[in-house]
Protein backbone atom coordinates (compact mmCIF):
# COMPACT_ATOMS: atom_id res chain seq x y z
CA UNK A 1 0.00 0.00 0.00
CA UNK A 2 1.04 3.62 -0.41
CA UNK A 3 0.69 6.25 2.29
CA UNK A 4 -2.89 7.58 2.36
CA UNK A 5 -3.73 11.08 1.20
CA UNK A 6 -4.66 13.12 4.30
CA UNK A 7 -8.25 14.41 4.08
CA UNK A 8 -8.18 17.95 2.72
CA UNK A 9 -4.57 17.81 1.50
CA UNK A 10 -3.49 18.42 -2.10
CA UNK A 11 -0.19 18.27 -3.95
CA UNK A 12 -0.58 22.00 -4.61
CA UNK A 13 -2.62 24.55 -2.71
CA UNK A 14 -5.86 26.18 -3.81
CA UNK A 15 -4.04 29.51 -3.97
CA UNK A 16 -1.37 28.15 -6.32
CA UNK A 17 -3.93 26.89 -8.79
CA UNK A 18 -5.98 30.09 -8.54
CA UNK A 19 -2.90 32.18 -9.31
CA UNK A 20 -2.12 29.99 -12.29
CA UNK A 21 -5.67 30.34 -13.65
CA UNK A 22 -5.77 34.03 -12.63
CA UNK A 23 -9.14 35.25 -13.82
CA UNK A 24 -11.97 36.92 -11.95
CA UNK A 25 -14.39 34.00 -11.77
CA UNK A 26 -11.80 31.93 -9.91
CA UNK A 27 -12.44 33.92 -6.73
CA UNK A 28 -15.99 32.59 -6.52
CA UNK A 29 -15.17 29.00 -7.36
CA UNK A 30 -13.17 27.72 -4.39
CA UNK A 31 -15.25 24.54 -4.22
CA UNK A 32 -14.66 23.73 -7.89
CA UNK A 33 -10.92 24.43 -7.54
CA UNK A 34 -10.72 22.15 -4.51
CA UNK A 35 -12.64 19.42 -6.35
CA UNK A 36 -10.20 19.62 -9.27
CA UNK A 37 -7.16 19.52 -6.97
CA UNK A 38 -8.59 16.62 -4.95
CA UNK A 39 -9.22 14.59 -8.10
CA UNK A 40 -5.87 15.50 -9.65
CA UNK A 41 -3.96 14.60 -6.47
CA UNK A 42 -5.62 11.19 -6.35
CA UNK A 43 -5.13 10.60 -10.08
CA UNK A 44 -1.43 11.50 -9.99
CA UNK A 45 -0.67 9.21 -7.03
CA UNK A 46 -2.53 6.37 -8.74
CA UNK A 47 -0.75 6.98 -12.02
CA UNK A 48 2.70 7.10 -10.42
CA UNK A 49 2.01 4.16 -8.03
CA UNK A 50 3.48 6.19 -5.18
CA UNK A 51 2.21 8.13 -2.16
CA UNK A 52 3.72 11.57 -1.66
CA UNK A 53 2.31 12.30 1.79
CA UNK A 54 3.84 11.00 5.04
CA UNK A 55 2.11 8.70 7.54
CA UNK A 56 3.26 7.65 11.01
CA UNK A 57 2.31 4.28 12.38
CA UNK A 58 2.74 0.51 12.23
CA UNK A 59 2.39 -1.64 9.16
CA UNK A 60 2.35 -5.42 9.08
CA UNK A 61 3.89 -7.81 6.60
CA UNK A 62 3.50 -11.54 6.17
CA UNK A 63 6.58 -13.62 6.83
CA UNK A 64 8.05 -14.32 3.36
CA UNK A 65 7.44 -17.89 2.16
CA UNK A 66 11.01 -18.72 1.20
CA UNK A 67 14.27 -19.97 2.64
CA UNK A 68 16.04 -16.63 2.47
CA UNK A 69 15.07 -14.87 5.70
CA UNK A 70 17.49 -11.93 5.69
CA UNK A 71 15.79 -9.51 3.27
CA UNK A 72 12.22 -8.25 3.25
CA UNK A 73 10.83 -6.47 0.19
CA UNK A 74 8.19 -3.82 0.96
CA UNK A 75 7.25 -2.73 -2.58
CA UNK A 76 4.69 0.08 -2.16
CA UNK A 77 5.29 0.33 1.59
CA UNK A 78 8.10 2.84 1.21
CA UNK A 79 9.44 4.39 4.39
CA UNK A 80 11.72 7.17 5.57
CA UNK A 81 12.69 5.87 9.01
CA UNK A 82 11.81 3.09 11.45
CA UNK A 83 11.43 3.49 15.20
CA UNK A 84 10.59 -0.15 16.04
CA UNK A 85 10.47 -3.58 14.40
CA UNK A 86 9.35 -7.03 15.49
CA UNK A 87 9.31 -10.37 13.71
CA UNK A 88 7.43 -13.37 15.05
CA UNK A 89 7.00 -11.52 18.33
CA UNK A 90 10.76 -10.95 18.68
CA UNK A 91 12.08 -7.39 18.76
CA UNK A 92 14.57 -6.48 16.06
CA UNK A 93 16.95 -3.68 17.02
CA UNK A 94 16.76 -1.08 14.26
CA UNK A 95 20.54 -0.69 14.31
CA UNK A 96 20.72 -4.33 13.16
CA UNK A 97 18.70 -3.53 10.03
CA UNK A 98 20.04 -2.31 6.69
CA UNK A 99 17.75 -0.25 4.43
CA UNK A 100 17.64 -0.29 0.62
CA UNK A 101 18.17 1.36 -1.74
CA UNK A 102 21.29 2.80 -0.16
CA UNK A 103 20.57 6.07 -1.95
CA UNK A 104 17.23 6.40 -0.09
CA UNK A 105 15.01 7.39 1.53
CA UNK A 106 12.46 6.39 0.56
CA UNK A 107 13.39 2.76 1.27
CA UNK A 108 11.52 -0.28 -0.05
CA UNK A 109 13.55 -3.17 1.35
CA UNK A 110 15.05 -4.18 4.71
CA UNK A 111 17.85 -6.61 5.32
CA UNK A 112 19.12 -7.94 8.64
CA UNK A 113 22.79 -7.19 9.18
CA UNK A 114 25.08 -10.16 8.64
CA UNK A 115 27.16 -8.83 11.52
CA UNK A 116 24.27 -9.47 13.92
CA UNK A 117 22.21 -12.49 14.97
CA UNK A 118 18.96 -10.80 13.86
CA UNK A 119 16.75 -12.53 11.31
CA UNK A 120 13.13 -12.48 10.14
CA UNK A 121 10.97 -15.28 11.55
CA UNK A 122 7.34 -16.36 11.41
CA UNK A 123 6.66 -17.12 15.07
CA UNK A 124 3.27 -18.72 15.75
CA UNK A 125 1.95 -17.78 12.28
CA UNK A 126 3.33 -16.33 9.08
CA UNK A 127 0.33 -13.97 8.73
CA UNK A 128 1.26 -10.37 9.67
CA UNK A 129 4.25 -11.80 11.52
CA UNK A 130 6.39 -8.72 10.88
CA UNK A 131 5.45 -5.35 12.41
CA UNK A 132 7.27 -2.18 11.38
CA UNK A 133 6.67 1.19 13.04
CA UNK A 134 7.98 4.37 11.48
CA UNK A 135 7.45 7.22 9.07
CA UNK A 136 6.10 6.02 5.72
CA UNK A 137 6.27 8.11 2.55
CA UNK A 138 7.09 7.79 -1.13
CA UNK A 139 9.53 10.72 -0.81
CA UNK A 140 12.08 11.69 1.84
CA UNK A 141 9.29 13.61 3.68
CA UNK A 142 11.42 16.74 3.81
CA UNK A 143 10.02 20.20 4.57
CA UNK A 144 11.03 23.76 3.84
CA UNK A 145 10.81 26.61 6.38
CA UNK A 146 7.39 28.23 6.52
CA UNK A 147 7.91 30.68 9.37
CA UNK A 148 7.10 30.33 13.04
CA UNK A 149 4.02 30.32 15.24
CA UNK A 150 2.96 33.86 16.13
CA UNK A 151 1.49 32.58 19.42
CA UNK A 152 1.45 29.33 21.37
CA UNK A 153 -1.38 26.83 20.85
CA UNK A 154 -2.74 23.92 22.87
CA UNK A 155 -3.60 20.48 21.49
CA UNK A 156 -7.23 21.29 20.66
CA UNK A 157 -7.30 24.66 18.89
CA UNK A 158 -7.90 24.58 15.14
CA UNK A 159 -6.84 28.10 14.20
CA UNK A 160 -3.33 29.49 14.37
CA UNK A 161 -1.32 32.44 13.18
CA UNK A 162 2.11 32.37 11.59
CA UNK A 163 4.70 35.01 10.95
CA UNK A 164 4.21 36.81 7.59
CA UNK A 165 6.90 34.69 5.92
CA UNK A 166 4.90 31.58 6.66
CA UNK A 167 1.48 32.69 5.50
CA UNK A 168 2.83 34.08 2.25
CA UNK A 169 3.88 30.55 1.27
CA UNK A 170 0.91 28.58 2.58
CA UNK A 171 -2.51 27.87 1.11
CA UNK A 172 -5.52 25.60 1.46
CA UNK A 173 -4.51 21.96 0.99
CA UNK A 174 -0.93 22.36 2.20
CA UNK A 175 0.52 19.99 4.81
CA UNK A 176 2.48 21.56 7.68
CA UNK A 177 4.82 20.03 10.25
CA UNK A 178 5.27 21.54 13.72
CA UNK A 179 7.41 19.44 16.04
CA UNK A 180 6.24 15.91 15.25
CA UNK A 181 2.65 16.91 14.47
CA UNK A 182 1.27 17.18 10.95
CA UNK A 183 -1.49 19.70 10.21
CA UNK A 184 -3.59 20.15 7.04
CA UNK A 185 -4.58 23.71 6.11
CA UNK A 186 -8.32 23.90 5.38
CA UNK A 187 -8.84 27.69 5.27
CA UNK A 188 -6.87 30.93 5.15
CA UNK A 189 -8.55 34.08 6.49
CA UNK A 190 -7.54 37.68 7.09
CA UNK A 191 -6.44 39.31 10.33
CA UNK A 192 -5.54 42.91 11.01
CA UNK A 193 -1.90 43.86 10.50
CA UNK A 194 -2.41 46.71 13.00
CA UNK A 195 -1.26 49.12 10.30
CA UNK A 196 -3.16 51.65 8.21
CA UNK A 197 -2.67 53.07 4.72
CA UNK A 198 -0.38 56.11 4.94
CA UNK A 199 -1.12 57.64 1.52
CA UNK A 200 -4.47 57.50 -0.36
CA UNK A 201 -4.91 55.12 -3.29
CA UNK A 202 -6.97 55.84 -6.39
CA UNK A 203 -9.24 53.32 -8.14
CA UNK A 204 -6.65 52.63 -10.82
CA UNK A 205 -4.74 49.47 -11.68
CA UNK A 206 -1.69 51.71 -12.19
CA UNK A 207 -1.82 52.88 -8.56
CA UNK A 208 0.32 50.09 -7.14
CA UNK A 209 2.26 51.68 -4.26
CA UNK A 210 0.79 51.04 -0.82
CA UNK A 211 2.48 53.20 1.83
CA UNK A 212 2.66 51.54 5.28
CA UNK A 213 4.31 52.48 8.55
CA UNK A 214 6.46 49.30 8.80
CA UNK A 215 7.24 47.56 5.54
CA UNK A 216 9.23 44.78 7.23
CA UNK A 217 5.95 43.44 8.67
CA UNK A 218 4.92 42.33 5.16
CA UNK A 219 6.46 39.95 2.61
CA UNK A 220 6.10 39.49 -1.12
CA UNK A 221 3.56 36.83 -2.03
CA UNK A 222 0.97 37.53 0.66
CA UNK A 223 -2.49 38.92 0.01
CA UNK A 224 -3.69 42.06 1.78
CA UNK A 225 -7.15 43.62 2.00
CA UNK A 226 -8.06 47.29 2.16
CA UNK A 227 -11.78 47.89 2.66
CA UNK A 228 -13.31 45.36 0.22
CA UNK A 229 -10.42 45.21 -2.27
CA UNK A 230 -7.74 42.53 -2.11
CA UNK A 231 -4.23 43.13 -3.40
CA UNK A 232 -1.27 40.80 -3.98
CA UNK A 233 2.06 42.03 -2.61
CA UNK A 234 4.65 41.52 -5.34
CA UNK A 235 7.52 43.45 -3.71
CA UNK A 236 8.41 45.33 -0.54
CA UNK A 237 10.64 48.41 -0.82
CA UNK A 238 11.26 50.11 2.50
CA UNK A 239 7.84 51.12 3.79
CA UNK A 240 6.16 50.76 0.41
CA UNK A 241 4.35 47.66 -0.78
CA UNK A 242 4.21 47.16 -4.53
CA UNK A 243 0.93 45.40 -5.24
CA UNK A 244 -1.25 43.94 -7.94
CA UNK A 245 -4.65 45.58 -7.58
CA UNK A 246 -8.16 44.02 -7.67
CA UNK A 247 -6.76 40.63 -6.70
CA UNK A 248 -8.86 37.48 -6.35
CA UNK A 249 -11.86 38.82 -8.23
CA UNK A 250 -12.30 41.96 -6.12
CA UNK A 251 -13.02 45.41 -7.57
CA UNK A 252 -10.80 48.47 -7.80
CA UNK A 253 -11.71 51.17 -5.29
CA UNK A 254 -10.32 54.30 -3.67
CA UNK A 255 -8.79 54.00 -0.20
CA UNK A 256 -7.87 56.58 2.42
CA UNK A 257 -6.42 55.69 5.81
CA UNK A 258 -7.82 52.16 5.53
CA UNK A 259 -6.87 49.42 7.99
CA UNK A 260 -4.68 46.85 6.26
CA UNK A 261 -5.67 43.22 6.73
CA UNK A 262 -3.46 40.29 5.71
CA UNK A 263 -4.23 36.60 5.09
CA UNK A 264 -2.45 35.29 8.17
CA UNK A 265 -4.95 33.14 10.07
CA UNK A 266 -4.96 29.43 9.22
CA UNK A 267 -7.69 26.91 10.00
CA UNK A 268 -6.13 23.47 10.28
CA UNK A 269 -6.92 19.82 10.86
CA UNK A 270 -4.83 18.69 13.81
CA UNK A 271 -2.97 15.40 14.23
CA UNK A 272 -2.94 14.50 10.53
CA UNK A 273 -0.98 11.66 8.89
CA UNK A 274 -1.07 9.43 11.97
CA UNK A 275 0.56 12.07 14.19
CA UNK A 276 -0.77 13.26 17.57
CA UNK A 277 -2.05 16.77 18.27
CA UNK A 278 0.18 18.50 20.81
CA UNK A 279 0.80 21.89 22.40
CA UNK A 280 3.29 24.15 20.65
CA UNK A 281 5.00 27.33 21.83
CA UNK A 282 5.20 30.78 20.30
CA UNK A 283 8.07 31.00 17.77
CA UNK A 284 8.12 27.22 17.24
CA UNK A 285 9.30 26.47 13.70
CA UNK A 286 6.76 25.35 11.12
CA UNK A 287 7.71 23.44 7.98
CA UNK A 288 5.84 22.99 4.70
CA UNK A 289 5.85 19.41 3.39
CA UNK A 290 7.59 19.28 0.03
CA UNK A 291 5.89 17.61 -2.91
CA UNK A 292 8.50 16.88 -5.62
CA UNK A 293 8.33 19.73 -8.18
CA UNK A 294 7.56 17.46 -11.19
CA UNK A 295 4.69 15.86 -9.25
CA UNK A 296 3.30 19.20 -8.17
CA UNK A 297 3.53 20.52 -11.73
CA UNK A 298 1.62 17.50 -13.05
CA UNK A 299 -1.08 17.90 -10.38
CA UNK A 300 -1.50 21.59 -11.25
CA UNK A 301 -1.74 20.73 -14.94
CA UNK A 302 -4.27 17.94 -14.30
CA UNK A 303 -6.35 20.15 -12.01
CA UNK A 304 -6.25 23.06 -14.45
CA UNK A 305 -7.42 20.81 -17.29
CA UNK A 306 -10.18 19.31 -15.12
CA UNK A 307 -11.33 22.74 -13.95
CA UNK A 308 -11.40 24.21 -17.45
CA UNK A 309 -13.11 21.12 -18.91
CA UNK A 310 -15.81 21.17 -16.24
CA UNK A 311 -16.31 24.90 -16.81
CA UNK A 312 -16.89 24.20 -20.51
CA UNK A 313 -19.26 21.36 -19.71
CA UNK A 314 -16.92 18.99 -21.58
CA UNK A 315 -18.27 20.56 -24.77
CA UNK A 316 -18.08 18.91 -28.16
CA UNK A 317 -16.93 20.80 -31.18
CA UNK A 318 -19.82 21.94 -33.44
CA UNK A 319 -20.85 19.28 -35.95
CA UNK A 320 -18.63 16.59 -34.41
CA UNK A 321 -18.80 13.97 -31.69
CA UNK A 322 -15.30 14.79 -30.42
CA UNK A 323 -14.54 17.03 -27.49
CA UNK A 324 -13.69 20.70 -27.78
CA UNK A 325 -10.34 21.13 -29.57
CA UNK A 326 -8.90 23.12 -26.65
CA UNK A 327 -9.78 20.27 -24.31
CA UNK A 328 -8.15 17.74 -26.64
CA UNK A 329 -5.03 19.89 -27.02
CA UNK A 330 -4.75 20.17 -23.24
CA UNK A 331 -5.08 16.41 -22.92
CA UNK A 332 -2.24 15.84 -25.41
CA UNK A 333 0.05 18.15 -23.40
CA UNK A 334 -0.97 16.33 -20.23
CA UNK A 335 -0.10 12.94 -21.69
CA UNK A 336 3.41 14.14 -22.53
CA UNK A 337 3.82 15.59 -19.04
CA UNK A 338 2.58 12.36 -17.44
CA UNK A 339 5.24 10.35 -19.28
CA UNK A 340 8.00 12.73 -18.21
CA UNK A 341 6.91 12.71 -14.55
CA UNK A 342 6.53 8.92 -14.59
CA UNK A 343 10.17 8.63 -15.60
CA UNK A 344 11.28 11.14 -12.95
CA UNK A 345 9.11 10.25 -9.95
CA UNK A 346 7.02 7.17 -10.69
CA UNK A 347 7.40 3.76 -9.09
CA UNK A 348 7.41 0.77 -11.36
CA UNK A 349 4.60 -1.70 -10.62
CA UNK A 350 7.12 -4.54 -10.47
CA UNK A 351 10.31 -3.73 -8.62
CA UNK A 352 12.07 -7.07 -9.15
CA UNK A 353 11.83 -10.41 -10.95
CA UNK A 354 9.17 -12.87 -9.83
Amino acid sequence: MVSPIPPGAFHASRQKLARMLDFQEVARNDEQIDDALRQATSDVEGYLHRGFFPWRGTRYRDYPDRDYTDRLWLDGDEFVSLSAATSGGTTLATNNLVYYPTSGPPYNAIETSVASSAYFQAGATWQSAIALTGLWCGTDASTRPAGTLAAGINASVTTLALTPLGTARIGVGDLLLCGTEYLVVTAVTSATSSQTLQTPLTASAASTSVAVSTGSAFVAGEAITLDSEQMLVVDVTGNTLVVKRAWNGTVLATHTGSTIYASRTLTVTRGACGSTAAAHNSADAVGLHIIPPPVQALTLAEASWLYASHAQGWQTAPGTTSRNTAVLAGLEVLNDLRKNVQRASGRKQRARAV
